[in-house]
């Protein structure tokens, strides 16, 4: 799949770099972006999530050896030492249509809050980060002055981050300051003041923005049995530059 994936990664821009700088957004240190690297490819790539999740989707499908139930949610399994069996049902049928399956392994991606992990009784060894940020995704529109950065701000004040990702999207993550609640951080008027700095109103269109809930912490066993955790349901980091994804792709590259 590489040469269609690499169709939908933004090619390397002028001025494109990764780094740090200050509350004025003065370079401390940081790389340059390369178009080509030891492997042949671009050794740095953004993109649109969604669009490339969607067609990882669409290709996975088209596997024969694939079935899949989009749409279901568990509601049991069982380890019986030589197989695992699960049970699941329909979220989307009004029936809820019950579905059974066995398999060699589980393999559990269920996210931050997995209820895999939890069903096992996994121990959750917190490394002291627990911080709410706000995340903007925006369409970047004519006459815009953004740069074609990954930055992290180092602003004492507020703490934030800055991607432009594939054109024409860009994002920011801030980290919401003590005794600021998420409902009003997520006001178009709010959101609009902190992007000020950046570019003026006028020249993008708010895509998304969302606060979460970023964390530092790391299951203490990611087997057991027959059953496997990966992803954030077997730990999780805040997102800087892309790392919270890129180690759950190395956990199922490692685990194949």
């Amino acid at each position: 799949m590489a040469n269609e994936i690499d169709g939908l990664l933004q090619k390397v821009r002028p001025s494109d770099r990764a780094g740090f700088v200050n509350s004025n957004r003065e370079w401390l240190f940081g790389a340059e972006t390369a178009s080509f690297g030891a492997n042949g490819w671009q050794p740095m790539n953004l993109f649109d999530q969604p669009e490339l999740k969607g067609f990882l989707r669409s290709r996975t499908l088209r596997q024969p050896i694939v079935t899949n139930y989009i749409g279901a949610e568990l509601s049991g399994f069982k380890d019986h030492g030589t197989h695992i069996s699960v049970a699941a049902s329909s979220v989307t049928d009004k029936a809820g249509s019950d579905i059974t399956a066995t398999a060699q392994y589980l393999l559990a991606c269920d996210r931050a809050a997995s209820a895999t992990r939890k069903s096992l009784n996994i121990g959750w060894h917190d490394l002291g980060y627990d911080r709410q940020w706000l995340v903007v995704d925006i369409i970047a529109l004519e006459g815009h002055t953004l740069t074609n950065e990954v930055l992290q701000v180092c602003d004492p004040d507020r703490i934030h981050t800055y991607v432009a990702t594939k054109d024409p999207y860009r994002r920011w993550e801030f980290r919401l300051n003590p005794g600021k609640k998420a409902e009003d951080t997520t006001k178009i008027d709010v959101i609009q003041k902190l992007i000020d700095p950046w570019t003026p109103r006028g020249t993008y269109r708010i895509r998304c923005a969302a606060v979460y809930q970023f964390h530092a912490a790391t299951a203490d066993t990611w087997k057991v049995g027959r059953v496997l955790i990966a992803g954030d349901a077997a730990h999780q980091t805040p997102p800087f530059l892309g790392q919270g994804m890129n180690t759950g792709m190395r956990d199922i590259i490692n685990l194949a």
